[in-house]
């Protein structure tokens, strides 16, 4: 699985993202939800269709200079077990 994929991200558009994406994006900075990555850039979604179709954009990895992710881990499971201890006498 792509790292990337269903995850939001605050990206930082560089100056020819800007100039790319005037008419889409009003700031230097646009949170995207990302559908996935490859070696061209990060495919976003843009709108949803029908049920069975959605619109998605590319923003090519020239066309900004950092991107925030918000990273959230699996908490790690614990056991669930009955503890003995032995006691001394």
């Amino acid at each position: 699985m792509n790292f990337w994929t269903r995850r939001t991200v605050l990206l930082h558009l560089s100056e020819s993202g800007k100039k790319t994406f005037a008419n889409v994006f009003k700031s230097l900075s646009v949170e995207v939800s990302v559908e996935w990555a490859d070696e061209l850039g990060l495919w976003i979604f843009r709108e949803q269709g029908d049920e069975a179709t959605a619109t998605v954009m590319l923003i090519r990895w020239e066309h900004f200079d950092t991107a925030v992710l918000d990273v959230v881990y699996e908490e790690p499971k614990q056991a669930r077990v009955l503890g003995f201890r032995k006691q001394h006498t």
